[in-house]
């Protein structure tokens, strides 16, 4: 956390096959490329291996330069990465192709069940969210960035995703409907209890959404749903929180009836 680098690509940077991160906080890094013209992302650079339940946030690319295929937050080209919130990042580039949040530029590999939210471009031209290349991403969130367009897909195809500008054209059983966090403001977590802010409630889009089975437990390490038990995981980083009480409200249109008339009775659950 809190490093400032003017040569290197990335504050975390995971290119062996073997590699395995988990359960870590990245955050607070400063990537000052200057003239750099390739691919970099401030927060972490993913070329291999396995990357999971992290939190990659308040990370900054002050790229002065319009690089291409970079991002504030997080690089992915290639490995296993799911199970992350990736928030708060920035981006300064005036690279159309450059992101606040996430830029996936993958022939291979599997990102998934990942919440790209809060994150900013500081031009116009960039990318608030995330920037896809590639039939890679799945089982994620994108909302609530900061910056021209929540995701924009160049290339590939997402499955199972939540954004704004999802259409039954691009890609396989995607939802643009609103997305609704449990937190009202979001508040970026100071460590791994304090994430719940960023769990999606039963009425959100993404809700329950994804019938393959990614991964078997999410960032807060709750049990996901099983598929192969009839369960089907929601997108995003976060399952929704289990609800284990229920307050049931009826009520009836009218306070009495004449003979014959029509009683109607409506139930209301509470929490559901």
């Amino acid at each position: 956390a809190g490093y400032t680098d003017k040569f290197s690509v990335i504050g975390m940077r995971v290119t062996g096959a073997t590699a395995h991160v988990s359960d870590c906080l990245i955050e607070g890094n400063l990537y000052n490329g200057g003239s750099w013209t390739s691919a970099s992302a401030a927060g972490l650079y993913q070329e291999n291996g396995l990357v999971e339940r992290c939190i990659v946030q308040c990370n900054t690319n002050a790229l002065t330069t319009a690089a291409a295929k970079s991002a504030g937050g997080v690089y992915f080209g290639g490995g296993t990465l799911r199970n992350c919130l990736i928030a708060g990042n920035l981006i300064t580039s005036s690279a159309a192709d450059s992101a606040g949040g996430l830029y996936v530029n993958a022939a291979s590999g599997e990102a998934s069940h990942l919440t790209v939210t809060k994150n900013a471009s500081q031009t116009a031209s960039a990318i608030g969210g995330a920037i896809l290349r590639g039939t890679v991403l799945k089982a994620s969130l994108v909302s609530g960035n900061a910056g021209n367009t929540q995701m924009s897909v160049v290339s590939g195809a997402p499955q199972y995703c939540c954004y704004p500008e999802a259409s039954a054209a691009v890609g396989t059983g995607n939802d643009s409907k609103a997305v609704v966090f449990a937190g009202v403001t979001q508040v970026l977590p100071t460590d791994f209890a304090s994430v719940g802010d960023f769990a999606i409630t039963r009425a959100s889009g993404g809700f329950e959404l994804v019938p393959e089975q990614y991964a078997t437990d999410d960032l807060a390490g709750a049990a996901r749903p099983l598929v192969a038990e009839g369960g089907r995981p929601s997108a995003g980083a976060l399952e929704p929180a289990v609800i284990s009480k229920f307050t049931a409200y009826m009520t009836a249109s009218a306070s009495s009836y004449a003979a014959g008339e029509t009683a109607v009775f409506t139930l209301a659950l509470e929490g559901a």
